[in-house]
């Protein structure tokens, strides 16, 4: 863990990295020290919760005996879900994938000029809730119009077990748009694989 956190130190702002786990991959873990490490550089955090995404790696945290506190001050955008973690900032409906993303333009048009990490929890799930896979094409376009956006490093957590039992297609879309690709996995306790070169 601490190798990659001080690969974080090379990133970009302006970057997107895809984080790709298993569904037994205690993902958690890595979403805590994303924070920490946003913390200890001074940097705010803003998390995209899908479908309170947020909510359960909270539970799990807590029932893994790790602190919870440091999630009461995030800054939060809510995509669909009821749960309320931290400082909600705007919800945006579960809707059409147009009227979800001008909805979420909206709330991060106002957010203050300054440069965070955005932390996208539960976005893959938004592709199951998807009836035709014409609706992936404005979610898809979302992700695009961010990268190179320097006001924000985006990590976009994945599960890739879920999309490549759904929407296998999705996956290999969203390496590409990715500056950089990193794989989790439970082997030998908690192993981080770097699929795509960050920008080192």
């Amino acid at each position: 863990m601490h190798n990659f956190l001080s690969i974080l130190e090379k990133l970009k702002f302006g970057e997107t990295v895809l984080v790709e786990y298993s569904s037994k991959a205690p993902i958690y873990l890595l979403f805590h020290e994303l924070i920490k490490w946003s913390r200890e550089n001074n940097y705010p955090v803003l998390v995209d919760d899908f479908l309170d995404t947020l909510h359960m790696y909270k539970s799990q945290m807590e029932i893994a005996g790790i602190d919870t506190s440091l999630l009461n001050d995030l800054n939060v955008i809510k995509i669909g879900g009821a749960i309320n973690i931290g400082k909600v900032l705007g919800r945006v409906p579960i809707t059409e994938s147009t009227v979800l993303e001008r909805e979420y333009d909206k709330i991060f048009e106002k957010l203050p000029e300054e440069k965070m990490i955005n932390l996208v929890l539960g976005f893959d799930k938004l592709f199951i809730l998807h009836s035709e896979r014409k609706e992936f094409i404005p979610s898809i376009y979302g992700v695009l119009k961010y990268l190179g956006n320097k006001k924000r490093i985006a990590f976009y957590f994945i599960n890739a077990d879920l999309i490549k039992s759904a929407v296998p297609e999705i996956l290999p879309i969203m390496e590409e748009i990715s500056t950089a690709v990193v794989s989790i996995e439970e082997k030998d306790g908690f192993r981080i694989n770097l699929l795509k070169p960050l920008n080192i």
